[in-house]
């Protein structure tokens, strides 16, 4: 009977320590883990979105974390990877390739063995590719060839006429650069101004006159024959000049030229970069140049002033009637700064060239014969020096002739309007 008793003791005993371990493994809390994370390290995604061209790949990565163990990510709700829930950090590579023009939002989501999900979104800006640039001469080649037209049977000048290897966005692989032989002289492949850099440009130096201003001339100064036509839609895309009300040109009523402004909308413009060297001449510097009061068709006090002609190079060089002709549009620029390069960007309607443009009203309404937009070939580039300075002006000419100064120039090209 004691033995019996020993037994259900025993029993009872351990019975009672049984209950009481399974007791203590309920009551063990279950193990806390942190919700995942997913944060976007490249690139960096602007709040209103990341403009990416059509057809480029922009790879998005994602890092991710999750103390219960990763199981998946999504984009969208589409996988991008998978795990088994034994991984607790990983970098993801996410691309994006678009196709079309849009605002994408992409939602990226990350799931742990806890069912716990964190997420975070890029937004995507699909745009069109920019236009390249359109380069109508680097301005850097060499000479090949040259010659002079004696135009003195028209009371004009002689003309030097230069092949100069050009490298463009044309196929031809040479254009020519007209000048007035007595209005300036044209150097070419010379070293650039600026030691620091190697690149050939193109240096133009004046032919001093004797306060005669340089009437004419300017016309014709610095005329390059491109050898092709530039592209209508290039031209299409120009800042395009209206025409305004009159303005008097010098007291003569019956000379007087509509305004010219240009028209807003444009979405590309021609450039060139400059480069004025005032060291050369120590009696005339750029500030100099800006004291000089404005006169009609030239307002230097913004700077050393440039004017650019888009003309047909076959009419613009008639030399059979003695004309103005051949222009079909025209702008101004200013170098501002001198001894370094500046990019000049024409967008400002040239008022000195504007009756001579198709629907100017001037002295050469009959004759000027202007070139349409299917006929451009040649860029003119007319320095402040080359103006037309009519004589009750020579103190004007008499500074402006006796500019010794070079100027260069380089890169001639057509880009959007934001470049």
């Amino acid at each position: 009977m004691k033995e019996k008793t020993s037994k259900i003791v025993y029993w009872a005993l351990a019975l009672t320590l049984m209950l009481y371990v399974s007791c203590s493994d309920d009551d063990k809390p279950e193990p806390t883990f942190d919700p995942p994370t997913i944060t976007i390290t490249s690139p960096t995604i602007p709040a209103e979105g990341l403009e990416v061209e059509i057809g480029q790949t922009v790879d998005i990565v994602l890092s991710v974390e999750a103390d219960a163990g990763l199981i998946s990510v999504t984009a969208n709700d589409q996988s991008i990877k998978s795990y088994g829930g034994t991984e607790l950090s990983d970098e993801v590579t996410y691309q994006v390739s678009p196709t079309e023009e849009g605002t994408t939002t992409i939602e990226f989501e990350v799931t742990d063995s806890k069912e716990m999900t964190a997420s975070a979104s890029a937004t995507i800006i699909a745009v069109e590719p920019p236009i390249p640039p359109f380069v109508l001469s680097d301005l850097a080649g060499e000479a090949t060839g040259s010659e002079e037209i004696d135009v003195e049977a028209q009371g004009w000048d002689i003309r030097t006429v230069t092949t100069f290897t050009n490298t463009s966005s044309f196929d031809a692989s040479t254009a020519t650069l007209q000048f007035v032989a007595s209005q300036g002289h044209a150097l070419f492949a010379q070293d650039n101004p600026d030691e620091a850099e190697s690149d050939k440009v193109l240096k133009v130096i004046g032919a001093t006159e004797d306060g005669e201003g340089s009437w004419g001339g300017h016309y014709i100064f610095g005329m390059i024959d491109l050898g092709e036509n530039i592209p209508v839609e290039e031209l299409q895309a120009l800042p395009q000049i209206e025409f305004d009300g009159t303005v008097d040109i010098d007291g003569d009523e019956v000379d007087d030229a509509s305004v010219a402004t240009v028209a807003s909308g444009y979405t590309r413009v021609i450039q060139v970069d400059a480069y004025y060297d005032d060291t050369v001449n120590p009696n005339l510097t750029l500030n100099d140049i800006k004291q000089i009061q404005k006169i009609y068709g030239l307002d230097l006090s913004r700077g050393y002033q440039v004017d650019l002609a888009l003309v047909n190079s076959s009419k613009h060089i008639d030399i059979t009637t003695g004309e103005v002709q051949g222009f079909y549009t025209a702008y101004s620029a200013w170098i501002d700064e001198p001894n370094k390069w500046v990019t000049l960007t024409f967008e400002v309607a040239s008022e000195a060239q504007q009756q001579f443009l198709e629907d100017g009203e001037g002295p050469n309404l009959d004759t000027r014969n202007p070139a349409t937009i299917d006929e451009v070939d040649g860029v003119t580039l007319i320095p402040a020096y080359t103006h037309e300075i009519w004589n009750y002006w020579d103190d004007v000419a008499q500074v402006l002739d006796g500019d010794t100064n070079p100027l260069y120039f380089r890169n001639l090209r057509i880009v959007n309007v934001t470049e």
